[in-house]
């Protein structure tokens, strides 16, 4: 039995990635992937999505990989709650969050805030965990990225 091949965690130009969609999806066929999935960073203010979106769909279906549209959206509070649209959380194959900031700890700049610098020792494991427990109950969410673990600073 053959182990499909995959790469799942792909960005393009539409974000900080360097090639274009084209680009990415002749590298996938090149290198002989199954199921290919492009997920981009995106805000709920992201105004290039629908034309990505639109983008990924023209080359579903003509390419020689099995090409799935997705984002990746940074987890804003312990309910799970995505920096997305509903639109964008909808309309993909495949919704990606991650923590990248650690909520109460972090403003949404990546910011520390200064109530959370006073001195007290913080969880940050048991804060990201927390953060994790909320992503989980989110039922558009499909694949959790950057997983780590925190230690105290």
């Amino acid at each position: 039995m053959k182990i499909p091949s995959m790469d799942l965690h792909v960005h393009s130009n539409y974000t900080h990635g360097e090639g274009k969609i084209q680009e990415i999806v002749d590298r996938g066929i090149f290198r002989k992937l199954d199921f290919l999935a492009i997920t981009e960073h995106v805000r709920s203010d992201s105004s290039w999505f629908e034309s990505y979106f639109s983008e990924i769909q023209s080359f579903k279906g003509k390419a020689g990989v099995k090409l799935f549209s997705g984002i990746e959206s940074k987890v804003l509070d312990f309910n799970g709650t995505l920096d997305a649209t509903r639109r964008m959380e909808t309309a993909v194959d495949l919704v990606v969050a991650s923590v990248h900031r650690l909520p109460s700890i972090h403003d949404m700049s990546g910011d520390y805030k200064n109530e959370n610098l006073t001195g007290k020792k913080v969880d940050l494991s048991e804060i990201y965990l927390k953060a994790l427990e909320g992503v989980a109950s989110n039922p558009d969410v499909d694949i959790v990225g950057h997983r780590f673990i925190c230690s105290n600073p």
